[in-house]
């Protein structure tokens, strides 16, 4: 009889032993998946509280586009900021020692977002390597929502170190 207890005292520590490392395991991997949840909403929260000025724009009814545009909006000027867009490509030519083939015009284009204008350009710059390269450099520099559509680089003169430059330009603006 004495055999039997003790096989069912063992059995039954046995039970305890095992529930309690399931619960100790279990407790363990919860705690670890709620820091993990804690630490998902702060990011979270953070990103809420960073993109303030974020907007939604929901295109016509008919579309039934919906656009999540964050702080590049913010980041953007409006139409009369183009004058001082095209001023700053002016000194940058200037600065740069490279010529313009002709004026800086720049044709109004709508977008599929709402509040956006694009700007499109076609110009030929001519110079060196070295200043249309710097030329190139400066550009990106430019705070404005840009992207340069095509580039293409030729020479003037065979045998000289002299370019073109043929570059095709977007530039936006926030409607105002």
């Amino acid at each position: 009889m004495k055999r039997i207890y003790k096989k069912y005292r063992l059995l039954i520590f046995l039970c305890i032993f095992c529930i309690a490392a399931n619960v100790h395991v279990k407790t363990y991997l919860l705690d670890k998946q709620l820091q993990r949840i804690a630490s998902l909403q702060k990011m979270t929260s953070e990103s809420r509280s960073n993109s303030k000025d974020a907007v939604s724009i929901t295109a016509n009814a008919k579309t039934g586009v919906s656009i999540h545009l964050a702080k590049i909006l913010s980041d953007i000027g409006t139409k009369p900021y183009l004058g001082q867009y095209i001023d700053q490509v002016a000194k940058l030519i200037d600065k740069n020692r490279v010529s313009l083939d002709k004026d800086l015009v720049f044709e109004a284009k709508e977008t599929d977002i709402p509040v956006l204008v694009k700007y499109d350009s076609l110009f030929t710059v001519k110079g060196n390597y070295e200043n249309i390269k710097q030329f190139l450099a400066d550009m990106q520099n430019i705070r404005a929502l840009s992207s340069v559509r095509s580039a293409t680089i030729s020479p003037l003169e065979p045998g000289t170190n002299k370019l073109a430059l043929h570059v095709g330009i977007s530039v936006y603006f926030k409607k105002g």
